[in-house]
């Protein structure tokens, strides 16, 4: 994200060069309407590709698990956003943005890892009962 945070900084304060309090918050509300719905949808499309999926296995998860990223990033990286884009200086605004990523991307990752877990518990619901292998050849070699 560094190099792309790198020129969304510079447009912004080009766009906004103030810190003043309304201006912050147009920064606030330009970064919540354009780049968290493209880093969400990258970062789910890219990560659910890696892992094997097909894409619309990756585009099922972003369906399902996209609004519930970007409510989250509402409340959690705006707040991080606040500080950075009102109280920073612009040279520090991607090394401080880059640490409240790695939060929000740890947390993303988290919310696709639990996607994972109940994906993979209904495909074990799901299967025919497993046979225990020693169990069978020992009834049989007894009888």
């Amino acid at each position: 994200y560094a190099p792309g945070m790198h020129f969304w900084y510079m447009t912004l304060e080009r766009w906004l060069p103030s810190t003043a309090l309304a201006s912050t918050c147009c920064k606030l509300a330009l970064h919540s309407s354009i780049a968290a719905p493209c880093i969400i949808s990258s970062f789910t499309l890219t990560t659910r590709t890696l892992e094997g999926f097909a894409l619309e296995d990756s585009l099922a998860s972003l369906r399902e698990k996209g609004p519930t990223m970007w409510l989250t990033a509402l409340g959690f990286i705006n707040i991080g956003l606040f500080i950075n884009y009102h109280f920073m200086p612009l040279a520090y605004r991607v090394t401080f943005g880059n640490f409240v990523q790695l939060l929000w991307t740890s947390y993303q990752s988290w919310e696709l890892v639990q996607d994972n877990s109940r994906e993979a518990k209904a495909a074990a619901q799901d299967a025919p009962p497993s046979i225990d292998l020693p169990s069978v050849l020992s009834a049989e070699s007894r009888e």
